[in-house]
């Protein structure tokens, strides 16, 4: 259905932006790691060592980011995300393969879905959420690695849509 197809690969990209752009607000762990020195919540590099290309940039994106960084925002992209990407699952493009005709943006946006719901409910949460430290080593300190996947999987899926595991 094209619906899905739209949909997954418009919900990959955003997810993607706001792993890999927005700062993490869910937990004092999460938060020293993603803030910057003078108080800002917006990342000043990409990957924590390259800065931005100058301040106008930035500039420019602080109205982008400080929407993604909203809650709300956050807490509707990962449940669509996840919704859409269990969808993805059994319904590929070209009806052909059920699981493997869309596997890469079904996964990139379970796993999109996931570490933006993880993050809404661990900051909603008095005490925290336990997990298993490998799990959340990958949610938390893989985020920006999950949301390149989920950009490069989105564009590809764009890009070749009949193509199986695309």
């Amino acid at each position: 259905m094209l619906q899905f197809y739209f949909l997954s690969v418009l919900l990959n990209v955003l997810c993607g932006f706001v792993l890999v752009y927005a700062a993490a607000k869910s937990s004092a762990r999460n938060s020293a790691m993603y803030s910057s020195d003078d108080g800002d919540d917006f990342f000043n590099s990409i990957d924590g060592d390259t800065p931005l290309p100058d301040s106008e940039t930035d500039e420019r994106l602080r109205p982008f980011l400080s929407f993604l960084n909203d809650s709300t925002f956050r807490l509707v992209l990962g449940s669509v995300s996840m919704l859409v990407g269990f969808i993805k699952l059994f319904y590929s493009v070209r009806n052909d393969i059920a699981v493997l005709g869309d596997l890469l943006p079904a996964l990139a946006g379970l796993c999109g879905g996931s570490c933006l719901l993880f993050d809404y409910f661990d900051a909603r949460s008095e005490f925290g959420l336990s997990i298993p430290e490998p799990l959340e080593n990958v949610i938390v300190g893989g985020r920006r690695y999950i949301g390149l996947f989920c950009i490069v999987a989105g564009l590809l899926h764009f890009i070749f849509p009949k193509v199986i595991l695309l």
